[in-house]
């Protein structure tokens, strides 16, 4: 990547009468990219969006989406077998690549949690249980909580 300082020093000798050659062996760069530098003049190289290269998988992507389709919960190991046998020659993991991108996301499972509530008054405590959380609040001074010992 040519540098500001470099972009000046193009410009500059260009200023002084070399040619481009002259300014590509004095410079060590390329003569096209001496070229570039002096049409553009002091502008930042513009770089787009490059276009998407054919994947192997893409004649094979429709089988795949209408079988994930119908059957979410197939494997990418026999879908990967599957257009292998219809002439597919790309590896395993381009597969499981596009399934992710493919497959309808996983429904969150419903967790049950059951919590015990106690109400001790001797010791003014409200007890929450359940298998992770046992908070006691409202402790008189000088008590202690099972937690806290």
């Amino acid at each position: 990547m040519v540098r500001l300082r470099e972009i000046v020093m193009i410009r500059d000798l260009k200023r002084q009468g070399l040619g481009i050659s002259a300014i590509a062996k004095q410079t060590g760069l390329d003569r096209k990219t001496v070229r570039k530098y002096l049409e553009h003049g002091m502008e930042a190289a513009r770089y787009g969006p490059r276009r998407p290269r054919p994947r192997r998988l893409d004649p094979y992507a429709d089988y795949l989406r209408q079988r994930v389709a119908a059957l979410p919960g197939l494997s990418g190991r026999r879908l990967w077998r599957e257009i292998a046998e219809l002439g597919y020659a790309g590896g395993y993991s381009a597969v499981t690549d596009f399934l992710r991108e493919v497959r309808p996301p996983a429904r969150a499972r419903f967790e049950r949690r059951f919590v015990h509530t106690e109400y001790t008054s001797s010791n003014n405590i409200f007890r929450f249980s359940s298998n992770r959380l046992a908070l006691p609040t409202q402790l008189r001074s000088g008590t202690k909580s099972r937690n806290n010992s």
